[in-house]
């Protein structure tokens, strides 16, 4: 039986449920970092993916849809990178493209230096070795016919063509790891709890040693106190393993906790990235502050001071996103070349990037604060949309 991993408090993943972490009025503390010198993992240059729908008379018109438009980021050995943004942003999407599991239209995915992007057969299967997935819907994740021991041990059968008695021993070494009993190798998914579900899934994520995680929407659907459980699980096991982690989530919460750096997406594109202790005290796109200005303060004094920013008008369809800068019809701070011209991401003094004409063309440039800008009178023809979650 291995050694149960120590965390840096001194938290034994092997003996049941994770040690006591800080709770919700301490989750804004800075995460752990990757630094720029360690192995990049994940390379992403220029995603793109391109849907048609049909509509109209007998459904004879197509229809673009552009879920993924131009999409860079990388992620560093042992790092995670939080991926956020309202429903409807792409990021699911994104990750579906990272994994393969969605063909690209355009652009790249290397993986430890390969390019994935165009791997078919006998050459992709050897990467997912190195490249699992969490899902947000773990009931529907874990077939209902299979024990524990079972769905754990089918990557050891796939891609390591381990024997039943190996399998079994790697399971049960692996539950060790995410705070279950060896008794649940003969359970059945319905026979586990919402956490217990989530806990074999990460199980059997990681019982490769991936390189790389996709964690799409991994605590979503799990009570407050499962989630903190998850997150510090998760966690310790990145300490363990090394795995570098792409977290899609929509509590900024957790998003900020867990990861190194944020990348804030919508309509397709993502429009800010950077450091997260940076993205969260200083945030320099205007959608970036609406999304955190609808995160509920745990002290209740500064709670009732919180500004919230409401933005006007709903989401675009993804049939028709607006020319320029997608977000102008929603931005209280918009100007003219908004409405006609894309930002570019840039990258920004101090790091990060984010894509705002306010940074180059607007007030930013000389200097004043996009945080202070004072913002337009709600216009009562519009109807408003807020922002409490990404």
């Amino acid at each position: 039986m291995p050694e149960p991993v120590v965390s840096a408090n001194g938290s034994k993943t092997a003996q049941g449920p994770i040690a006591e972490r800080p709770g919700p009025a301490e989750l804004m503390a800075p995460a752990g970092a990757a630094t720029a010198d360690e192995k990049v993992i994940l390379q992403v240059k220029d995603l793109r993916k391109d849907f048609v729908i049909r509509s109209g008379f007998l459904n004879t018109r197509k229809l673009p849809v552009h879920a993924v438009d131009g999409v860079s980021f990388d992620i560093h050995q042992g790092e995670t990178l939080g991926l956020v943004g309202e429903s409807g942003s792409g990021k699911s999407t994104t990750a579906r493209l990272v994994l393969r599991l969605l063909p690209a239209t355009g652009g790249t995915v290397q993986l430890d230096g390969t390019d994935i992007t165009g791997l078919d057969g006998a050459a992709m299967r050897k990467q997912r070795v190195e490249m699992q997935a969490v899902f947000q819907d773990i009931t529907g994740a874990l077939n209902a016919g299979m024990t524990v021991a079972e769905i754990v041990g089918e990557p050891l059968k796939l891609h390591q063509h381990l024997s039943k008695k190996d399998r079994r021993r790697e399971s049960a070494a692996m539950l060790d790891q995410v705070g279950l009993r060896r008794d649940y190798l003969d359970r059945y998914p319905y026979e586990l709890s919402g956490g217990q579900k989530q806990r074999v899934g990460i199980a059997r994520a990681l019982v490769l040693r991936p390189k790389l995680v996709v964690l799409d929407e991994p605590v979503s659907a799990l009570d407050v106190s499962t989630q903190s459980q998850v997150i510090n699980l998760l966690e310790d096991l990145q300490d363990e393993i090394g795995s570098a982690y792409l977290f899609i989530a929509h509590n900024l919460f957790v998003v900020h906790h867990i990861s190194k750096r944020i990348a804030v997406m919508y309509l397709g594109k993502i429009v800010e990235i950077g450091d997260a202790s940076q993205v969260y005290a200083s945030p320099r796109h205007p959608y970036t502050q609406a999304l955190l200005s609808g995160i509920p303060h745990p002290n209740p004094a500064r709670e009732r001071k919180r500004q919230r920013i409401v933005l006007r008008g709903d989401v675009p369809g993804p049939s028709s996103i607006p020319g320029g800068c997608s977000f102008h019809t929603r931005c209280p701070h918009v100007m003219e070349i908004c409405r006609t011209v894309t930002p570019p991401l840039a990258e920004m003094p101090g790091g990060g990037a984010v894509a705002c004409h306010l940074h180059a063309n607007g007030p930013a440039l000389g200097g004043a604060s996009v945080n202070s800008l004072p913002l337009p009178p709600p216009d009562a023809t519009q109807p408003s949309s807020e922002s409490a979650s990404a």
